[in-house]
């Protein structure tokens, strides 16, 4: 008798393994009910649809509640195109700050050099709203990386993250390998066993 219904529990088990719980092993668990009501997303570059209606940042975060590190991801990468929209917009101020006292300092130069009877014109002295400008501009065009940098990679979490929840929402009825543990042998209780986590 135990040997039946042992064989049984591992035949059941193992088709829940190989093949995934279908819709009978679901029951009528709402959880998996939910799962299968909500909605797919598509994106179009870091805006997200829901067939054609634009979701804002709040309801896509309320879709993406009940899958916490996607909520999260999805959350990141927004806060990672804003950074990168402000680090763009400084670094193109900075940039062109740095590239007009360039120029105005190179234009003081040449005016004391060739007002000044006394000095020597092979003198290259540069006035220091050039050496200024030369160091506000290399920053400006570092901020300017690092901001395209930040929207690019702001962008991948987000497409990651929707792509992300429709996989797992196409596949709720399946079992993931990682999901299931094993333990054959002596068990933690001390009895020799087969236990199965999922």
């Amino acid at each position: 008798m135990r040997k039946t219904v042992l064989t049984t529990v591992l035949c059941v088990f193992t088709q829940f393994l190989i093949f995934g719980a279908s819709d009978n092993f679901a029951g009528s668990n709402d959880s998996i009910k939910s799962k299968k009501d909500q909605p797919i997303l598509e994106t179009n570059n870091t805006k997200v649809y829901n067939g054609n209606t634009m979701l804002s940042k709040n309801e896509v975060l309320s879709i993406l509640s009940s899958y916490p590190d996607l909520a999260s991801q999805y959350q990141t990468g927004k806060s990672l195109r804003s950074a990168g929209g402000l680090l763009v917009a400084g670094g193109i101020v900075s940039t062109v700050g740095g590239i007009v006292l360039c120029v105005d300092g190179m234009i003081k130069s040449v005016n004391n050099i060739y007002n000044d009877k006394y000095s020597n014109p092979n003198d290259n002295l540069m006035d220091a709203n050039y050496y200024l400008g030369y160091g506000v501009s290399i920053i400006g065009g570092l901020m300017l990386d690092g901001g395209i940098a930040c929207n690019i990679i702001g962008r991948i979490k987000i497409n990651r993250s929707i792509n992300k929840y429709n996989e797992t929402k196409n596949s709720a009825f399946k079992l993931n390998p990682e999901q299931v543990n094993y333990q054959v042998g002596l068990l933690n209780n001390g009895k020799f066993g087969l236990k199965l986590t999922f």
